[in-house]
């Protein structure tokens, strides 16, 4: 399929990840993704409703892809981020945890 698009779409690029402002084919791990502006409105409806296609790149969370096993690519961060973990092993109930909240709150 994306060897045909990519013969008709030369300016097509094969990426793991889907792109902005593109219509993106997915295929296996891979998307085709194609530039919207090089694309008529006619062919923009058409590969959609064609192919299962991707035009907001934020619709999917790539992280949520990789954790659920539906992407075996790994995202890339393009800055780096700080994770804070807490784990609390008692049922809480619900003044303990308004008291959590405003912990929480205080600390962030």
């Amino acid at each position: 399929m994306s060897k045909n698009l990519a013969l008709i779409y030369p300016f097509a690029k094969t990426m793991g990840e889907p792109l902005e402002h593109h219509i993106n084919i997915k295929e296996n791990q891979r998307f085709l993704c194609i530039p919207m502006a090089e694309l008529s409105e006619t062919e923009q409806q058409l590969l959609h409703s064609l192919y299962e296609t991707k035009s907001e790149v934020g619709t999917t969370n790539r992280w949520q892809a990789f954790l659920a096993e539906q992407s075996t690519e790994m995202p890339k961060l393009a800055v780096p981020i700080r994770l804070v973990y807490f784990d609390l092993r008692t049922p809480l109930g619900s003044d303990l945890q308004i008291e959590w909240l405003h912990l929480f709150n205080a600390f962030f």
